[in-house]
């Protein structure tokens, strides 16, 4: 009897390894599988979220430009304008400049409140007169608290 038991003996033991390594993996790639989904989610997320932060940026900049060119006017002082966007924009973003009053002839402060789905970025540029009576950025402060809105009618 105990030469039967030998030679099934190694048998049994590579089967039952083998079984609990096969469990071992499985559980292993159970664990794994949903923390690379929750990263993959995060990463795409991430992109999604840096190419609106890039395109707040640009229309930011395309509202210190509008503010600069429109800084000399003397509707600038008391109200809130709209800058004009390209159709395939103007459905889902929107710029706004606001004047500050005056604070001195050659001085001009305006802030800038860009939307765009949903999200909202927002700066404050001040202008002074440069030669030519061109007005010419000098300082701008990125995610400044933005001014109530004018009541526009």
């Amino acid at each position: 009897m105990s030469a039967r038991l030998r030679r099934s003996s190694p048998r049994r033991r590579r089967r039952g390894f083998t079984t609990l390594l096969a469990i071992a993996l499985l559980l292993l790639i159970a664990v794994i599988l949903p923390a690379l989904g929750a990263v993959f989610t995060a990463d795409a997320r991430r992109t999604r979220t840096q190419a609106q932060d890039a395109q707040l940026r640009q229309l930011l900049t395309a509202g210190a430009v509008y503010a600069a060119n429109q800084a000399g006017s003397p509707s600038a002082a008391t109200t809130q304008a709209t800058v004009p966007l390209p159709t395939e924009i103007a459905y889902e973003a929107s710029v706004a400049v606001l004047f500050s009053p005056p604070s001195g002839e050659n001085h001009r402060t305006a802030t800038v409140r860009v939307t765009l789905n949903h999200r909202t970025m927002a700066q404050v540029v001040e202008f002074d007169r440069g030669e030519g009576g061109r007005w010419q950025a000098v300082a701008a402060t990125l995610n400044s608290p933005p001014p109530a809105p004018a009541d526009v009618r």
